[in-house]
């Protein structure tokens, strides 16, 4: 028990991202808005409303990779489901140890966390997972395509995407000269994230591409997803998610 409060008081003397309900009764405190907490339960909500029927009774033989994990927040709950193995990866060693801070609170031997990028990942070097999640991810990269073809690699059933989504341009553009012409299959949004040392939660370039989702769609089957759908927002969802200025997409691979 020494060892279980020791951990617990680390955790409460800390401000946190999400909201943890600790074993000891006690609750983390949050650096974010309350207004912003509605977002996570939201994603969680949603994750399950896929995984649960697409899984149902076999979730102790289950394995998970969470892309970009953070502190663990969607990593522990699907560990607390009873999967084999769930494993967070993320490219901030401060996130990893908060993380495994939870991890050890809880007990959760199921669980693993590395500090690793995604882009430093090799897919050779692990086995497939049945279930991939990259949440809050895709719209920090410069270069989410070559993110998604990692995840598509690794993914055995299913890859939940959540991102926020850039507005569309569609339609026909010149290649090459007038006379020839080539098929927009959605857009890509610039954006300039120029506070990458201040703030945990931005991208590590500095520069990020965010999709349309039109894009995101072509993309995700273009790299091998055999069926993709967009995952319906509860009626009580984050003004974000409930509006389609963000976007839970579930990517299937057969077999």
């Amino acid at each position: 028990m020494f060892v279980e409060n020791s951990i617990e008081r680390e955790i409460l003397e800390r401000r946190w991202f999400y909201r943890f309900a600790l074993p000891g009764g006690r609750q983390t405190d949050l650096y974010i808005p309350p207004e912003l907490e509605l977002i996570h339960d939201t994603r969680r909500r949603m994750m399950f409303g896929v995984l649960d029927p697409l899984l149902s009774q076999t979730w102790p033989e289950v394995t998970c990779l969470d892309v970009a994990c953070h502190e663990g927040y969607f990593t522990h709950h699907l560990a607390a489901r009873g999967c084999k193995r769930v494993l967070g990866v993320d490219a901030r060693a401060d996130h990893v140890y908060s993380a495994n801070l939870i991890r050890k609170a809880y007990g959760q031997t199921n669980v693993e966390y590395r500090q690793l990028n995604i882009f430093d990942i090799n897919p050779n070097d692990f086995e497939s997972f049945d279930v991939v999640l990259m949440f809050g991810l895709l719209y920090h990269l410069e270069n989410p395509i070559g993110a998604l073809r990692t995840v598509k690699a690794l993914t055995r059933k299913v890859c939940l995407v959540e991102t926020q989504i850039a507005p569309g341009l569609e339609g026909d553009i010149d290649w090459g000269s007038y006379q020839w012409s080539r098929q927009m299959h959605g857009s890509l949004a610039v954006i300039d994230e120029p506070d990458i040392d201040e703030n945990p939660e931005a991208g590590l370039a500095g520069i990020a591409l965010v999709p349309s989702v039109t894009a995101l769609f072509w993309i995700m089957k273009r790299l091998g997803f055999t069926k993709c759908e967009a995952v319906a927002p509860p009626e009580d969802a984050h003004e974000q998610l409930a509006c389609r200025k963000r976007m839970m997409i579930a990517g299937y691979v057969d077999g």
